[in-house]
């Protein structure tokens, strides 16, 4: 502090000069007084002289060693003051800067003689000029003592530094600068406040995570039902009418198993956007989870708005989605419900309209259905059909029947197809219809397949140990069974246990089995293996074409009976039965028709070249020992297995 080390130096001077002309005065005091002095007196005046002088020079010392700390004290000061850990600055009444420390110096990356003497708002950004005027003003004109600013300042490089600034007022004019002085402690608070910033951004990247799926940027299922429940809460107040609309895809599964997650997301965003073009901007639409979507229609004035917004989602996913030269069709069904006619509370609006949208869904996808309070019965029902089944698959209420097969060339029995049935103790015999759309829908189907598996084995070992030998069985396979291995290994052990030849049995795969990555590249080749025959069931009515009936490992496939039965009507001229034969045909496979129930039906598949077929035309599906005997009955027992 050069102005400091400058006062000093200034005050030194006066006070050797005064203490000089003291000593003087006193010497001639002191010659006036030797001269009327006697010798004796003398001697004794010369003593006392030279204790004062020695006393003299012990105070001298003293004050030398005084002024050495006083010295070193201000240096300690010096560097107190310049490298304190905050910016020290002094300010008179026009915001000029009399003095500052090093480390204000460093924190603007400015040399201090730049600082001292230029006004210091010419160090304070734009946006923090303002507030400075204010607050300094303000101090002025009340003479408050002290100030407590937060602004933001010029660095030399350019940048800025965030500074938090207490400035105290010196108690009376400053005996340095004869006007009012501010002494102001500036703390550099840039990092605390890129930290809070980082924070705040983090927390509101939290905060969006938690209320938006990543993948397509749509509100999710949390943010999803706190809107449901803010919307009805204003709606009641304004009695307003709202309509929920559950919405999931119809093929989406088969897409993302055959082609992968990525392109199964890529689809995802694609659909979001399109489902975006449906709804209004005060509509809310979100994702729900996997391939279930949400709207909240919150202003239905009109009866026809609701079915009018689903119509037009139906119909912008109407149009194939193309992705890498792909063409992908998706379907999508849509539940509806309505506030405050079918419910008031925002959860069981959404689990009402999810259950209208599975209704929707079973009557074949790409549909609209709304909600009515039967099917809320439905779901009680179906929650209390899975339950029984359940516990019909540990009680063994199930059980297979037999449907025969006939080769139409030469009318032998070359085989039947197991059908489940489930013998309740309350409803009695069940077909499966009633039961095994339930069990598609969650864990049982695999369950179920399994144990019907094994009853047959069961069955065709009980059969061989009374020497009957019967056409192969043809056994059905969910999708499920066919997208993982164990499937594989539950049959080896199966027909190991029960020390039946793989000869014995066919398996029918549906044709979404035929999209699958794991089926077709893993399972259905070990099936093979293990020299079980596979045949695709319902051929024509899902995703199966061409180019994957020459790279799966199938020895048939079987006409839906729904191209049979178009054969009885007067119109019809089965087209498509004779298409699927053809196909086969030039493929080398076997065709089978299921379904056939009338003697036409029969003639024109023999003419159309159809290698097997069944119905009750030939014979009804049959308990074990009925199917037994009617094989007896018309000599069809020891036949090889075809």
């Amino acid at each position: 502090m050069k102005g400091i080390e400058m006062d000093d130096r200034t005050h030194k001077l006066p006070q050797e000069n005064m203490l000089r002309r003291r000593a003087e005065a006193e010497l001639q005091v002191t010659s006036e007084k030797l001269a009327a002095m006697s010798e004796s007196d003398v001697l004794r005046l010369v003593h006392e002289l030279q204790v004062h002088q020695i006393e003299l020079r012990m105070q001298n010392e003293d004050l030398r060693e005084a002024q050495s700390a006083l010295e070193q004290s201000r240096d300690r000061y010096n560097n107190l003051f310049d490298f304190a850990p905050v910016g020290y600055l002094t300010l008179d009444d026009r915001q000029h800067i009399r003095e500052s420390n090093l480390t204000m110096s460093t924190q603007l990356g400015i040399e201090r003689v730049n600082l001292v003497g230029r006004r210091f708002s010419d160090f304070v950004v734009p946006e923090s000029q303002d507030l400075l005027h204010l607050e300094w003003r303000a101090a002025l004109e009340t003479g408050r003592r002290q100030m407590e600013l937060e602004l933001e300042l010029h660095r030399g490089d350019g940048s800025r530094m965030c500074a938090q600034i207490t400035c105290v007022k010196e108690p009376d004019f400053d005996s340095d600068y004869d006007t009012i002085t501010y002494r102001c402690a500036v703390t550099d608070i840039t990092f605390r406040r890129e930290v809070e910033a980082l924070r705040r951004e983090k927390e509101m990247e939290l905060e969006y995570l938690a209320h938006h799926d990543m993948l397509t940027g749509l509100a999710n299922r949390v943010m999803f039902q706190q809107r449901v429940t803010h919307v009805l809460t204003r709606a009641r107040r304004q009695k307003r009418d709202i309509a929920l609309l559950y919405l999931d895809l119809d093929g989406f599964k088969q897409i993302n198993d055959s082609f992968g997650h990525e392109m199964g997301d890529r689809l995802l965003v694609l659909v979001a956007q399109r489902l975006r073009t449906c709804v209004r901007e005060e509509d809310i639409l979100a994702r729900l989870g996997g391939d279930e979507f949400g709207i909240v229609l919150e202003e239905v004035s009109e009866p026809w708005g609701a079915p009018r917004v689903a119509d037009k989602v139906i119909e912008a996913l109407r149009v194939p989605f193309v992705i890498e030269d792909r063409e992908l069709v998706l379907g999508i069904s849509v539940g509806v419900c309505l506030f405050p006619a079918d419910s008031t509370d925002a959860s069981e609006l959404i689990r009402n309209a999810d259950i209208a949208m599975y209704q929707a869904k079973r009557r074949g996808g790409n549909a609209v259905h709304f909600y009515t309070p039967a099917l809320t019965e439905a779901v009680h029902l179906r929650v209390s059909t899975e339950s029984a089944l359940r516990r019909a698959i540990d009680g063994g209420e199930l059980e297979v029947h037999y449907q025969p097969m006939m080769e139409l060339a030469t009318g032998r029995i070359v085989g039947a197809e197991v059908l489940l049935r489930w013998r309740d103790s309350c409803r009695g015999l069940l077909l499966p219809d009633t039961f095994l759309p339930i069990a598609e829908l969650s864990d049982l189907i695999v369950q179920v397949g399994n144990q019907v598996i094994h009853l047959v084995c069961a069955q065709i070992a009980a059969w061989r140990a009374r020497s009957l030998v019967t056409p192969r069985l043809s056994v059905n396979i969910s999708a499920r069974q066919c997208m993982s291995d164990e499937i594989v290994t539950m049959l080896r052990q199966a027909l190991e246990h029960y020390a039946v030849p793989p000869l014995a049995l066919e398996l029918e795969i549906t044709e979404s089995c035929c999209l699958d990555k794991v089926a077709i590249g893993t399972v259905l080749p070990m099936l093979k293996t293990l020299g079980v025959s596979l045949t695709i069931d319902d051929f024509g009515t899902g995703y199966a074409s061409l180019t994957s009936l020459r790279n799966l490992p199938i020895t048939s496939i079987k006409i839906d009976r729904s191209f049979v039965a178009e054969i009885a009507h007067a119109s019809g001229d089965g087209a498509i039965a004779r298409a699927v034969v053809a196909l086969g045909r030039s493929q080398g496979l076997r065709v089978i028709a299921e379904g056939v129930e009338e003697t036409r039906q029969l003639d024109a598949l023999r003419k159309m070249g159809c290698d097997v077929c069944q119905g009750y035309l030939i014979a009804p599906p049959m308990p074990a020992e009925e199917y037994i005997q009617w094989l007896q009955d018309n000599a069809c027992m020891n036949q090889t297995p075809t």
